[in-house]
């Protein structure tokens, strides 16, 4: 990851927070808002990762960011391939394996997993995504982009494009189409 591609992940995640991604902001949400923070660290982190020349710069972020990640009981290991707009609603338990693929947008509530089930591969998750409170995501599969996931569902399936996932196991609720069930979930909070 280049400098450029980080500040430009940084802003996303800032403008998913706030309508005015401005310094000014970015400070004050730094200090008050725990998911900027944990996100913020997190590209910074990644960022750091490898680059031999700032070795004590990465230990110095690892540090902070493991101690992030303790407070809000969010554990994203540095590294994971997460798109821009990353954004937590509310913090404890959240668990994501760091060979996971999760695109742009993404929004997570408390009490996610999202992992391995035995020798299998991590999920990819798609654009435009919500995770709902409890919800695991397990093994190798692929959650198309606009998709809701229940509270408390168990995705152990492909979900195809703007649906709605909801049970254990999860089956598809709704699918139209071109619809993005995400946008006008996310919107009515």
């Amino acid at each position: 990851m280049t400098w450029k591609e980080c500040k430009k992940l940084i802003l996303e995640d800032l403008k998913r927070t706030t309508n005015n991604p401005s310094k000014v902001n970015a400070i004050r949400f730094m200090i008050t808002n725990a998911s900027f923070k944990m996100s913020f660290w997190f590209r910074i982190g990644t960022y750091l990762q490898g680059k031999r020349w700032w070795k004590l710069s990465y230990y110095l972020v690892f540090w902070h960011y493991k101690q992030l990640m303790y407070k809000t009981s969010i554990q994203l290991p540095l590294g994971t391939n997460v798109g821009g707009g990353l954004k937590f609603y509310h913090f404890g338990n959240v668990v994501i394996n760091k060979n996971t693929t999760i695109g742009k947008n993404i929004s997570i509530y408390n009490g996610v997993s999202i992992g391995i089930n035995g020798q299998s591969f991590p999920p990819i998750i798609g654009d435009n995504v919500v995770i709902c409170t409890g919800a695991k995501v397990i093994g190798n599969i692929i959650i198309g982009n606009n998709c809701v996931i229940g509270a408390n569902s168990v995705v152990i399936r492909d979900i195809p494009e703007n649906s709605v996932a909801v049970g254990v196991p999860a089956r598809v609720l709704k699918n139209k189409g071109g619809y993005n069930y995400a946008q006008q979930f996310i919107s009515h909070k």
